[in-house]
């Protein structure tokens, strides 16, 4: 992109590595673990390049979840997460 003669450009780097132990028990599987996740923030101003980096102390979490059957092709997922990041997801998945 191109603003008063100058060209901005950026990209957002995140990478995440799990480590997860589950059970499944029937129609419901649990699961928990740790996740070691970075993020780091890059922009252009013309050549001038900056790297804003994530915070190294807040690398490290926990993750806790369950998956639940609905049908052989469709279950829903909760989970949350702690420490890295305050997170709740919740979603619907399904088998195509």
């Amino acid at each position: 992109m191109r603003l008063d003669n100058q060209k901005y450009e950026a990209v957002l780097d995140d990478w995440q590595a799990s480590l997860l132990l589950s059970y499944n028990c029937f129609f419901i599987t649990p699961y928990a673990g740790a996740r070691l996740s970075r993020t780091d923030y890059i922009n252009w101003i013309d050549s001038d390049r900056k790297r804003h980096m994530s915070d190294g102390e807040k690398a490290i979490g926990l993750i806790y979840g369950v998956d639940i059957m609905i049908t052989d092709e469709m279950w829903l997922n909760a989970k949350a997460g702690f420490f890295d990041a305050q997170t709740i997801a919740v979603s619907l998945m399904t088998k195509f």
